[in-house]
């Protein structure tokens, strides 16, 4: 997944994502562990919560599925 140039404004979960996304293209446990990073732990992404945030982020074209 890539970051886009999206302009919406984004909850906690969407913005540590875009953050994970901003530097590196990266996948589903990649996500999760760079989110943890930078929470220094206190956010632990659940499958259900990055996939319906990513998918979200996808409709609004804020990121790119990479091939």
């Amino acid at each position: 997944m890539r970051a886009g140039n999206g302009t919406k404004p984004w909850g906690e979960v969407a913005t540590l994502i875009m953050a994970a996304l901003a530097d590196a293209d990266r996948h589903g446990y990649a996500i999760v562990a760079a989110v943890r990073e930078m929470s220094n732990g206190s956010v632990e992404l659940g499958t259900g919560t990055l996939y319906g945030a990513l998918e979200r982020l996808l409709d609004a074209r804020c990121v790119s599925a990479g091939g």
